[in-house]
């Protein structure tokens, strides 16, 4: 079993829900806040690093995601931090996140570090 494991340093966001707005033209668009969108980039781009000195490659096959949440507040779900750290490693450290066989995702006590870490390992299907 191939393991993929990095630390994503900075204060760990939770994703929000898309915003739906309608433009001065009647047209109505739906868009991810700032925010959250900022943080599944540095996501990304760590995930990114980590792969590329590891050699890793998104291949189809199903995947076990461990990740451990070091939050500075005790604000933000379990599963809304998940959600946007997985849909940042899309197509970067896998396929898909519908790849994802397992996913544990654990908060931590606040204080101990800010930041996330991330661990990925390719299962036998």
């Amino acid at each position: 079993m191939k393991v993929l494991t990095f630390w994503v340093e900075g204060v760990p966001v939770p994703k929000a829900r898309a915003r739906t707005v309608r433009t001065k033209t009647g047209k109505v668009v739906s868009f991810t806040p700032k925010r959250t969108a900022r943080w599944e980039n540095v996501v990304r781009l760590v995930a990114q690093a980590a792969c590329s000195a590891a050699g890793w490659k998104p291949t189809a096959g199903a995947y076990e995601v461990s990740i451990q949440v070091y939050p500075a507040r005790r604000a933000g779900d379990a599963d809304n931090f998940g959600k946007a750290i997985t849909d940042a490693m899309n197509a970067v450290c896998y396929p898909d996140d519908k790849s994802i066989r397992k996913l544990t995702v654990e908060r931590c006590d606040v204080g101990v570090a800010l930041g996330v870490m991330v661990r990925i390992a390719r299962v036998a299907a």
